[in-house]
């Protein structure tokens, strides 16, 4: 027995044909794909090709003398007609001038533990390991020691790229990705047991898509399955008919929903997109692994086999198995994990890159949607601890970039309720979202933001119009939900102009090698029209794990602060993990706590200039005594006022230069040197907000 199909889905199995087979594009792929290869010893390898109601999309990786190239993907895009639109990806012009590292495995090791303990977690559930590689980043590769390591608290997967001549940290991505009890759809609270029929099933839970076993050796410290088996055995008739148990590990019922679920969006994802999991040898069934205790599902590598698999424990008296969209989402990253490139970096000179960990829990989240046609994901799951609560529900608007938060999930908010109001738009639909999203998924390269990513929903839309899958009206729809998200054009500064209050995340904390600050995800900014007497920043909303974590902002007029990496680095050898901080500014301001206004007036030509934009970014602060790491969240609104201000308002308010010990203090930029000293005389004031 299993549960009710839903009604999206199962008409979408039958709605849509698969497009052209492409049996020859393969090969002329491989053509179009070394022809943009110029460089000796660059090649490419691993095509594989899939399909999308634009055409296709041949995906290849580079390698450079028998090794990976990382963050280098070719696809060749072609229209339904096998025509070659473009070859998407920039092709390895400068490579390393060999293949010998200087930095070897145990100090590559070394630099990535020193990186990860204390900033992404701490412990490790399994060894580390060492792979040689090429790390491209707009046509120049740096030879790599690619080293994985694992966290324990919280448990956590990652892979470092460490420069084999220097030991320097490049950068690094996520490899493991979880649920969290934050993604579910369909469930026993939505549906009833229906009986249905296991697609090519003998005398176990496996065939060409699916493979379903239970964990009976589980390492719940190291997150580690060491023995599967499979529980559900047919009856004398062939048949799996099993009793729901949730809280039972011991539940062949689980395996059979699971097997039916999982089965199930891998051949709707084949048959939309010519889209397979992937093993060793080329396509294979996706695995899941189910029946244990851990109250979390994720995509990740459960057995230490080298293959990521979807697992979902239980615990909290709900199964994680249980919920279709949980295996329909975990699903949807293994989809995102092997079509977009995410090996760039995770810093520019804005701050911290977050849109390559937002949209992979985007799209997961977005994909199910199309499947289930429900915006609230997590009725059944979020039960456990949240009472009749979905653990999250994109049926209200997002915009960016206001809405960035700095946390994958959070921040797939945007893209997912953007999805969501496409596939409820009567005229579009869940495949259309699907394709649109697919295509853009395909579309965006190596550049992590979010404005790529919309640039590319645009493009998508373009190419489904002109191969006829949608029409003009419906283009002109798909492009105001896109406006509507604040996709079109989203950058890496929240304007403050119009009463927005964004929240935003931020860490930091003291390393093996001192203190660490990090910025928020993006930068504010706020207009001085003409007239404007007055500027007010207020710091709010400050919520911090460590009270010994506070803030610091940086203050520019005219242009965003620029952050540059530092030089040198933790470790001997000027390797490890190099800091992106602050490096042209005007004002640095110091503070702790929050209900603090940071004011430009006009006693000062010099620090107020009307007509000119200023901008804010924030950092955490490390503060004296603290140890280990700590995560934080702070809010900035900002207000310019025309009306004339009186000096002497606020008075009590008013925080002496250098009187006060714990609260804000200002310090001169050391960027472009435009501001002049002498802070409080010309018209900065920090204040506390009553």
């Amino acid at each position: 027995m299993s549960r009710t199909l839903p009604i999206v889905l199962a008409a979408s199995l039958v709605g849509l044909a698969a497009t052209t087979a492409h049996a020859d594009v393969t090969a002329r792929a491989v053509d179009d794909l070394r022809s943009v290869l110029t460089t000796p010893g660059v090649d490419v390898t691993d095509t594989t090709v899939l399909r999308w109601g634009g055409g296709s999309f041949v995906h290849a990786r580079q390698t450079w003398a028998g090794l990976p190239v990382y963050g280098g993907k070719l696809v060749a895009d072609y229209t339904t007609q096998d025509a070659l639109r473009t070859v998407r990806g920039t092709a390895l012009r400068v490579v390393p001038t060999t293949t010998s590292p200087a930095v070897g495995d145990a100090e590559a090791i070394n630099y990535a533990r020193g990186l990860v303990d204390g900033m992404l977690g701490t412990g490790e559930t399994w060894a580390p390991r060492t792979s040689l590689g090429v790390l491209a980043h707009e046509g120049a590769g740096t030879l790599v020691q690619v080293v994985d390591v694992s966290t324990a608290e919280p448990v956590g997967a990652w892979r470092v790229f460490v420069d084999a001549a220097t030991g320097s940290i490049i950068t690094w991505e996520q490899r493991l990705w979880t649920a969290s009890a934050e993604v579910y759809a369909s469930n026993p609270i939505a549906s009833e047991l229906t009986e249905v029929v296991l697609p090519g099933v003998t005398d176990s839970l496996s065939n060409a898509y699916a493979r379903v076993s239970s964990c009976t050796d589980f390492d719940e410290q190291r997150w580690e399955c060491n023995a599967v088996e499979q529980q559900a055995t047919p009856d004398s008739d062939g048949n799996f008919y099993f009793t729901p148990d949730p809280t039972n590990l011991d539940d062949p019922f689980c395996e059979v929903q699971m097997f039916w679920h999982l089965d199930l969006v891998s051949r709707w994802f084949e048959q939309q997109f010519g889209f397979r999991a992937q093993g060793a040898l080329g396509p294979t069934a996706m695995e899941g692994v189910v029946n244990f205790e851990l109250q979390n599902a994720f995509y990740g590598d459960i057995d230490g086999d080298g293959v990521a698999e979807v697992s979902f424990g239980q615990g909290g008296g709900i199964d994680y198995a249980y919920d279709a969209d949980v295996v329909y989402h975990e699903f949807g990253h293994a989809v995102f994990g092997s079509v977009v490139d995410s090996s760039g970096g995770r810093w520019d000179e804005y701050g911290r890159l977050v849109a390559p960990s937002g949209l992979n829990e985007g799209s997961a989240d977005l994909f199910s949607l199309a499947i289930t046609g429900d915006p609230r994901l997590g009725e059944y799951a979020g039960s456990s601890s949240l009472g009749d609560s979905a653990i999250r529900d994109l049926d209200a608007d997002r915009h960016c970039p206001t809405d960035i938060y700095g946390e994958s999930h959070k921040d797939g908010e945007i893209w997912g309720a953007f999805g969501w109001n496409v596939i409820e738009d009567e005229a579009l639909g869940g495949l259309v979202a699907a394709h649109l999203v697919f295509g853009a998924l395909n579309i965006w390269g190596d550049d992590p933001t979010f404005r790529a990513a919309g640039e590319a929903l645009m493009e998508a839309g373009d190419d489904l119009l002109s191969e006829g899958f949608i029409d003009e009206a419906q283009r002109a729809l798909i492009q105001t939900h896109i406006e509507t998200a604040g996709l079109d054009d989203c950058g890496r500064v929240i304007r403050l102009d119009e009463g927005q209050r964004p929240l935003q995340s931020f860490f930091g904390g003291m390393g093996q090698n001192g203190p660490r600050a990090f910025p928020t995800a993006n930068q504010y900014s706020i207009d001085a029209p003409e007239g404007t007497s007055r500027i007010r920043f207020f710091v709010e909303d400050l919520n911090v794990s460590n009270s010994a974590l506070g803030w610091s902002a940086y203050l520019r007029r005219g242009e965003h602060v620029v952050l540059e990496q530092q030089e040198g680095g933790g470790g001997g050898g000027g390797g490890g993990f190099r800091p992106w901080l602050p490096a042209e500014y005007d004002v640095q301001i110091d503070g702790s706590g929050d209900g603090m206004i940071i004011e430009l007036t006009d006693e000062s030509d010099t620090l107020l200039e009307p007509g000119a934009t200023y901008y804010l970014a924030v950092l955490a602060r490390p503060g004296k005594g603290m140890q280990g790491f700590g995560f934080g969240e702070i809010s900035i609104t900002a207000e310019a006022n025309i009306d004339p201000v009186d000096p002497a308002a606020d008075d009590d308010d008013a925080i002496a230069g250098n009187g006060c010990q714990s609260c804000a203090s200002s310090v001169d930029g050391a960027g472009t040197g435009a501001w002049a000293l002498g802070l409080f005389g010309l018209g900065l004031v920090i204040r506390r907000r009553r």
